[in-house]
């Protein structure tokens, strides 16, 4: 339809090797697509919800909706912890403010965690610099066997997928 967003990237079969994580991390160089190809000064990878129900709920909200956390880790492998949190589902606070803090402070929002992961990156890459941003995710369903095709009729592609982006460190100063 006019309205659905185009896809960023074609994906293999994610879903081939059966895993415990809400989220798996995906080269967006072993994907096709128009961001597939990337440049030469970052390091991307593609986090991919594994599960239909996350599939399906992150296709629902709208950005604002969506909070992700960035924690940059060196040790012992440069890695990116990334929580990807949503305020679409209100929470009753234990402690509500008075409604005469609530105009000045405005209302305080509760977010609640859909799922954590952690992303590797390799050596040189500015950790302190990384960024998230949501991308659309179509599947190469061709490489799906019959079984699996049952994704197919669950899922309305394109998905929302992030996409983790680190900076690499400059080699030197010419």
């Amino acid at each position: 339809s006019p309205d659905q967003p185009k896809a960023d990237y074609i994906l293999g079969n994610v879903w081939q090797n059966r895993t415990w994580k809400r989220a798996i991390e995906v080269d967006p160089q072993s994907a096709r697509g128009p961001m597939a190809e990337g440049d030469d000064l970052h390091m991307r990878k593609l986090l991919v919800p594994m599960r239909l129900e996350d599939i399906q709920f992150l296709g629902q909200l709208k950005l604002e909706q969506i909070q992700v956390d960035l924690w940059p880790h060196r040790d012992p492998t440069p890695h990116v912890h990334v929580r990807i949190q949503t305020n679409a589902i209100r929470l009753p606070l234990r402690n509500p403010q008075p409604k005469f803090l609530q105009r000045f402070l405005g209302e305080s929002q509760t977010w609640l965690t859909l799922f954590e992961s952690i992303v590797q990156m390799s050596k040189g890459v500015a950790l302190m610099n990384c960024r998230s941003d949501w991308r659309w995710a179509d599947f190469a369903w061709a490489e799906f066997n019959e079984r699996q095709l049952t994704w197919r009729q669950a899922i309305t592609p394109p998905i929302r997928i992030l996409e983790v982006t680190c900076p690499l460190r400059p080699k030197g100063f010419l």
